[in-house]
């Protein structure tokens, strides 16, 4: 499946504005450790959701690559069920640190370990477009390794040039992944 829709999801520079200039990026190895926290987290996450969504682990950690050490953990929705899983998590977890009307991100912890758990409705051009970046870096070990560069590059100048060096890697994979697709 193609990712569609890459114009939908470009970010201009005013985004990156919410980002420290100053503050750096602390960065970790991986630890396998953190494989049981996210077996333990999904039992309890799907018995808050049930067993129909699709539960993903993503980010840097499942990546078994450097990053900010947190879990991140997908739920993928259908559309018309976005709303009764959104009222499931947010009884569990209180308010969503973001909210739109395609995701809402939720933030956690376990044994110490911060959990990111994103409700997105899994035909979102956006939700799209970052599992297909997320599953060409799990089949391109090049690939990470050319973004744990950029990490190690732009962690320690700012959370800002950080995040914004991660988004114009990240679209450039999506290039590739879009190309490997029609390939």
């Amino acid at each position: 499946m193609a990712c569609q829709n890459v114009a939908d999801i470009e970010l201009d520079d005013s985004y990156f504005e919410r980002f420290s200039d100053t503050r750096p990026v602390t960065l970790r190895p991986y630890d396998p450790a953190v494989e049981g926290l996210v077996r333990r987290y999904v039992r309890g996450l799907r018995d808050l959701v049930g067993p129909e969504p699709e539960i993903e682990h993503r980010g840097a950690t499942a990546l078994h690559m450097l990053g900010k050490g947190e879990i991140d953990l997908y739920v993928r929705v259908d559309r018309a069920g976005f709303q009764a899983a959104y009222r499931r998590l947010q009884a569990a977890l209180g308010e969503p640190g973001s909210l739109e009307p395609h995701r809402a991100r939720f933030n956690d912890e376990i044994d110490g370990v911060e959990v990111e758990v994103q409700l997105v409705d899994r035909e979102h051009p956006e939700e799209r477009a970052g599992r297909a970046c997320f599953h060409y870096l799990q089949a391109h070990p090049g690939a990470v390794e050319a973004y744990a560069a950029v990490k190690r590059e732009y962690a320690p100048v700012s959370r800002r040039a950080y995040y914004r060096a991660k988004y114009h890697f990240m679209r450039a994979i999506l290039v590739r992944a879009e190309q490997a697709d029609e390939g």
